[in-house]
């Protein structure tokens, strides 16, 4: 249901359909972890792509959100887990809430620098 909600948002290859699908990939990271909202994304994605339904623009996108909108939350990413784990033992406290202010300014940024890059990729290269 979601890769086919992904996929029915980028069925083309325009710049806003590309920026749908990877905010929407981004925001289910942030609430099911970027691993299993990866899996789901590709999942939905992979028969509409076979079927000629959705284009490769779609995985790219999925594949940027679930990668990059992670950093928005503490809980976006098994890595983010793991490194808040590690700097703890040393010493150093980052607050959900201090993440979340880092994370809510850079990550849109960087999602969007993101998808400028594929966009652009595509009409030349594609």
């Amino acid at each position: 249901m979601i890769g086919g909600a992904l996929a029915r948002a980028g069925e083309g290859s325009g710049f806003f359909e590309i920026l749908a699908v990877a905010t929407g990939s981004a925001l289910g990271s942030n609430l099911v972890n970027n691993v299993p909202m990866t899996v789901m994304a590709i999942n939905g994605i992979a028969p509409l792509l076979e079927s000629g339904e959705a284009s490769v623009s779609v995985v790219y996108a999925a594949l940027i959100g679930t990668n990059v909108g992670p950093n928005l939350t503490i809980v976006g990413s098994l890595a983010t887990l793991i490194w808040l784990s590690i700097v703890r033992d040393r010493g150093v406290e980052v607050s959900a809430r201090d993440y979340l202010k880092i994370g809510a300014v850079a990550t849109p940024f960087i999602l969007l620098a993101a998808v400028f890059g594929l966009w652009l990729s595509l009409g030349i290269f594609g």
